[in-house]
């Protein structure tokens, strides 16, 4: 792949002749994952295997990513692609046996051009991820990517979007940037059955003296022409403690919600709002030092399901529904960030205790305030010079059998080994 696209550059650096602005400089790395996952799932019609809710009980398999780039004095491409081989275990229901499935998945993460002739005004233009904030949970100022809970898995890569962004940075304060999405990627919608939509957004930030204290705006439209506006910013109390938040204010027009019929099961629908604004909001402290990196994020979302609500929402899940599959894939692509109200975070960072090990061990709390559930996982990532990396992940989750956290399966754990060159 990395010789395909070198012969490419080297063609286009010879139609365009020899100059020094034109002199290509190509570079690349290439990441092989080794992984394997085990989930102990809870034997339900919800994980079967034919259910849009289902989850693999095992997969072990391999990964390729590229991180390929060709840059000159004023021009750079960047080439992200990826390509895995798993082999799946799912659940039958109700023998709670397993059906073996194989799957080969390849995709370009990103692919863009990005012109940096100009330091004051530069501009990209492709398949990529653009991402901001100071939390480490999610950025809800940012609408344009949303929340994922595989950000745990080192080999995860989030999907870029399809954008034109323009860039204009007067001094070392001011940042101001402007983003269109112009087409869909290969992702579901975010909201079911929900044509793509362009979206614009205007993001203007100001760096304070001290670099490290900023704030930002955010402004544009979501799915359905939602508009929005967004605040973030981060603040040093001292050289250890800061103060951080990200939040976003909505004024929404459609979303699901389970709706009941007189004598029929519930049903998700795609519910017409009366043009109220909704707020999602993230508040953090973190505490650093160079051993330890501690953060607490307190999370509320207006637009969450009630527990009312989602004790409907689990009704039309249940398998004599005639519509339970469509009900599921409409949860799944509600039009939310997160399914409740509020939510609590903390994660505490360990950096390089072992001095001859670049490593890092990581412990995170999810709890979710609807229906007291929780999870907790424990995260291990060491390298071994410069080309081998391994990693190992246990994620524990609490609650009663129907919450939010425990509904689908209790425990899961996950290990691999990068080999980089």
């Amino acid at each position: 792949m990395k010789l395909y696209f070198l012969l490419i550059f080297l063609f286009l650096n010879k139609s365009y002749g020899n100059s020094i602005e034109n002199s290509w400089i190509f570079s690349g790395t290439t990441h092989f994952w080794l992984k394997g996952e085990t989930t102990t799932l809870n034997n339900s019609p919800l994980t079967a295997n034919d259910s849009p809710l289902a989850l693999p009980k095992y997969s072990k398999g391999f990964l390729i990513q590229e991180d390929f780039s060709a840059k000159n004095a004023s021009l750079e491409w960047i080439f992200r692609p990826s390509i895995g081989s798993y082999q799946e275990a799912y659940n039958l229901y109700p023998e709670n046996t397993d059906l073996l499935k194989k799957k080969i998945d390849g995709r370009i993460n990103e692919l863009y051009f990005i012109n940096t002739k100009n330091s004051i005004w530069t501009y990209a233009l492709g398949l990529q991820n653009f991402q901001w904030g100071p939390a480490e949970l999610m950025s809800p100022s940012n609408p344009l990517f949303h929340f994922s809970a595989h950000t745990q898995d080192p080999s995860f890569q989030i999907q870029g979007h399809s954008l034109f962004r323009l860039n204009h940075t007067p001094d070392e304060n001011w940042n101001f940037i402007l983003l269109y999405e112009f087409a869909a990627n290969e992702e579901e919608s975010f909201i079911y059955k929900t044509p793509f939509v362009p979206k614009g957004l205007l993001k203007i930030e100001y760096r304070f003296p001290s670099s490290t204290d900023y704030i930002g705006i955010s402004t544009g439209n979501e799915q359905m022409h939602d508009p929005f506006i967004g605040e973030y910013g981060n603040f040093n109390l001292d050289d250890e403690f800061s103060f951080y938040f990200d939040l976003k204010q909505s004024h929404i027009s459609k979303r699901y919600y389970p709706y009941i019929d007189y004598g029929q099961p519930p049903r998700m629908n795609l519910f017409e709002y009366d043009g109220s604004v909704y707020l999602l909001s993230l508040l953090g402290l973190r505490f650093e030092t160079d051993y330890f990196d501690f953060r607490w994020e307190e999370i509320s979302n207006e637009l969450g399901y009630s527990k009312s609500e989602m004790e409907q929402v689990s009704l039309s899940f249940q398998s004599g529904s005639p519509l339970s599959n469509d009900n599921m894939k409409a949860f799944l692509h509600n039009g939310r960030e997160l399914v409740s109200k509020s939510y609590s975070y903390l994660s505490l960072r360990s950096k390089n205790l072992i001095s001859w090990l670049d490593s890092t061990i990581s412990i995170r709390g999810f709890y979710a305030h609807r229906d007291q559930s929780s999870l907790a996982t424990l995260q291990w990532d060491g390298s071994v010079g410069d080309r081998v990396r391994f990693f190992m992940n246990i994620q524990t989750n609490f609650g009663k059998s129907n919450s939010e956290m425990t509904f689908l399966y209790k425990n899961k754990a996950n290990v691999g080994i990068d080999m980089i060159w």
